[in-house]
């Protein structure tokens, strides 16, 4: 039996070795991962930070904040995004040059529908936060949220102008430079004993503005030296068809990103500011277990839309090694579950104890995402928007309806539950039988 399994972890060494020594594509996945691990280190040290220093009270707030500033940079950004790493690759692969005018009217869409759900917001603030955390006097960190949610939505638009030109040193020297700079601003504010949400969210909602104005700058500074309205009117159906797709993604973005933080404006109805924070604890170490997700899908939908991909068996065979090279992972995430309390504890303080049980059934959501991530990718780059945003808003819809039996009842343990049911296993799954059904 050990003689077996010895030989078959050697088996798998041996694979991974030469397919990174000669497929471009995993050379890729490598890189983007090993930056982003670069990356989520920076961003685990000013977690910590903010854990520690802020009092519970104020991590609930910061909590609240840093969904808002996800919610609507995402809500708005994702699907434009996607759909312009979709398009973008399959007209370099086709055309042999850069389609700045997807770059230009993705950026401009972006922009202008950020500023009117900001004013809106702004203009109805007391409605909105009633709607998304109750009674709680999150108005604050709602508005920041928001603010900085801008800075987000430019880095994330500049980003993906990178990504779709397969620029990937760029794309992690992006995450690197945003992760420390605000690394830096936490520590410093921790040193001078100035550390407080006020002091804290004003900090990043400044860096986050400023990281997305330069990085916006470098992405989009090309644009400026072609003939833009030429270009539109030879490209206009190509266009017409990238802003309908558009609208689908945004559609499915939103569901899914809704889904994410809907358990966070639950708890903040149903439960204490405490149970809020516990679950804001264990969210943000998901969100950085989760890594690796990003860095494969960076590579995975750039080469998916690629013209070349239409061999179904090929897609079948990637299937089937997907499954056997990564079913086995979740044995060391059950393994740090079972031996990982303790430095939890050590790390973030007693008071956050009930978080590492929330942790725990968080990471199974992180393998169950990991086993099906390039699915979606795949129907994505076949422009299946359509059946995306259905599966998202299936999951949006019973992720709701669970929360609200769960979360009155179990707190955070049933937010964690409904996330993980929710997020990581029905919306994979409905895109998972999609994809058997459409090349069987």
């Amino acid at each position: 039996m050990f003689i077996s399994l010895r030989n078959h972890l050697l088996q798998l060494s041996r694979f991974y070795l030469k397919a990174l020594s000669t497929s471009e594509l995993v050379k890729n996945i490598f890189k983007v991962y090993l930056g982003d691990i670069t990356s989520k280190f920076i961003a685990a040290g000013s977690i910590v930070i903010l854990i520690r220093g802020l009092s519970v009270g104020d991590f609930a707030q910061y909590t609240a904040y840093y969904s808002v500033m996800l919610l609507f940079a995402y809500l708005i950004g994702s699907g434009i995004n996607q759909a312009q790493v979709t398009y973008t690759a399959e007209y370099m692969s086709t055309q042999h040059r850069k389609p700045l005018e997807i770059y230009v009217v993705s950026f401009i869409f972006q922009l202008v529908l950020y500023l009117l759900v900001c004013a809106l917001v702004f203009c109805l603030a007391d409605k909105f936060t009633t709607l998304l955390f109750g009674n709680h006097p999150y108005q604050t960190a709602m508005k920041y949220g928001l603010v900085a949610g801008f800075g987000f939505l430019l880095t994330n638009a500049g980003s993906s102008v990178f990504q779709s030109e397969e620029r990937f040193s760029t794309y992690v020297k992006i995450s690197w430079f945003r992760q420390i700079i605000i690394f830096l601003t936490v520590t410093s504010l921790l040193l001078s004993h100035q550390l407080s949400f006020t002091s804290a969210v004003v900090s990043l909602v400044t860096v986050e503005l400023i990281v997305g104005i330069i990085i916006t700058y470098f992405a989009f500074m090309a644009a400026k030296k072609i003939h833009l309205l030429a270009y539109f009117q030879q490209n206009r159906q190509l266009l017409k068809k990238f802003l309908f797709s558009s609208f689908w993604l945004i559609g499915y973005f939103g569901a899914i990103n809704l889904s994410n933080q809907l358990n966070i404006f639950m708890l903040s109805h149903f439960s204490t500011p405490l149970q809020l924070a516990n679950y804001g604890v264990a969210y943000r170490y998901y969100s950085l277990a989760i890594l690796i997700l990003n860095s494969m899908n960076a590579v995975l939908l750039v080469r998916f839309s690629k013209s070349d991909l239409n061999d179904h068996q090929a897609i079948k065979q990637l299937i089937s090694q997907w499954f056997k090279a990564l079913a086995w992972t979740i044995i060391p995430i059950l393994i740090i579950d079972m031996l990982g309390r303790s430095v939890f504890l050590w790390v973030n303080g007693p008071q956050y104890g009930e978080s590492y049980n929330l942790f725990i059934i968080l990471t199974i959501g992180v393998w169950l995402s990991l086993l099906l991530s390039p699915f979606i990718n795949i129907l994505s780059a076949k422009k299946k928007f359509r059946f995306i945003f259905f599966s998202a808003t299936v999951a949006l819809i019973i992720n709701f309806i669970g929360s609200l039996i769960l979360i009155p009842l179990w707190g955070g343990i049933g937010a964690a539950i409904m996330a993980v049911i929710a997020n990581n296993f029905i919306l994979q799954m409905l895109v998972f039988t999609r994809l058997q059904y459409k090349i069987n």
